[in-house]
């Protein structure tokens, strides 16, 4: 037979007793709810404003017209364009894609890709070019080597229109901050190796924090162009290639 139990003085009753404690841990409980609860206030609050934050950057716009005069299968552009657009997103702007070909003048919040087949005269291993005005450092319209994107998909055994998603996305950053120059590394470096494509590194496909300021502020500018840039004296020299 187990020790009996000793009655409260104030209640006489063991059960009573055990009921007469309980409040005394209520206070402690409150105390432990509100300090759990006003971290995961604040953390709710740092997430608010992240994505308000988010959703600021976004608001910058960008229209991207593709004219497929190659004829890449469906699934491969669909692809392409996916990549694109999350690149540019990365980077703080959002790409609509309208139906093309399309009829209307170009918009000043408009660019222009078109996919074909490399010209004779392209220079070996080019996947691509911009046509720039350099004196206005803009530009209008680009040109991706659709074989050629192919061909090295292929070498490398990766997906055709992942790559040709990221060709997009380089030629587009040509064009808006409207220039030539190429970084070390990244996207926007001059030459794409096979070797690269197979590693996969995510940091070799993605536009730098400079990169990304550069092209919201031309973004910026061109929302606020009343007409859409003319191209004069343009440079269509050959810009990413292949190695």
């Amino acid at each position: 037979m187990g020790p009996a139990c000793r009655s409260s003085p104030e209640t006489g009753d063991s059960s009573q007793r055990t009921h007469a404690l309980l409040p005394l841990r209520v206070p402690f409980v409150s105390a432990w709810r509100s300090f759990v609860t006003f971290p995961l206030a604040v953390l709710s609050w740092r997430r608010n404003i992240a994505a308000m934050l988010a959703h600021s950057i976004l608001a910058l716009s960008l229209v991207i017209r593709i004219h497929d005069q190659y004829g890449v299968p469906h699934d491969h552009l669909a692809k392409a364009r996916a990549t694109a657009e999350a690149i540019m997103n990365a980077a703080g702007v959002a790409v609509t894609w309208p139906d093309c070909p399309c009829l209307s003048r170009v918009g000043s919040d408009e660019l222009v890709i078109r996919i074909a087949r490399a010209f004779p005269s392209a220079e070996p291993g080019s996947l691509g070019f911009s046509v720039l005005d350099i004196g206005q450092q803009a530009g209008t319209l680009a040109t991706v080597f659709a074989d050629r994107v192919q061909d090295l998909a292929a070498l490398a055994e990766v997906d055709t229109g992942e790559l040709m998603g990221r060709v997009i996305a380089h030629e587009i950053a040509h064009l808006l901050v409207g220039t030539r120059g190429h970084a070390p590394d990244g996207l926007m470096r001059a030459e794409w190796k096979a070797s690269e494509l197979i590693r996969q590194r995510p940091s070799d496909w993605l536009l730098s924090r400079d990169d990304g300021i550069r092209i919201r502020q031309a973004v910026r500018r061109r929302s606020h162009a009343a007409t859409a840039l003319t191209i004069v004296d343009a440079d269509p020299a050959p810009d990413v290639s292949a190695q």
